[in-house]
């Protein structure tokens, strides 16, 4: 059942920080350590060892560099760039 609300929620919240589906990793977890399915253990604790990898590297971005804005400005900036280039060529 976690497996399948974790699909739901996955496509659900595509666009957002998707804690939901974490949520039910560590579910599956649980359930997986309790019937000592140790290879899918290990697989299933790398994904959410590198998504708590993640925040902390994340977090650390934002309050040093603000990465988030970096992230926003330098896509804006290069399709400026194309369309800019773009209008020049077609005069």
């Amino acid at each position: 059942m976690s497996v399948i609300m974790n699909n739901i929620f996955y496509r659900f919240h595509s666009t957002k920080i998707n804690l939901v589906a974490y949520t039910m990793n560590l579910l599956n977890l649980s359930h997986m350590i309790a019937e000592k399915r140790y290879h899918d253990i290990t697989i299933l604790s790398t994904t959410i060892l590198s998504f708590i990898i993640g925040l902390i590297v994340g977090a650390y971005l934002t309050s040093m560099i603000y990465f988030f804005a970096i992230l926003i400005v330098v896509p804006v900036l290069i399709n400026l760039y194309i369309t800019n280039h773009k209008i020049n060529i077609q005069r």
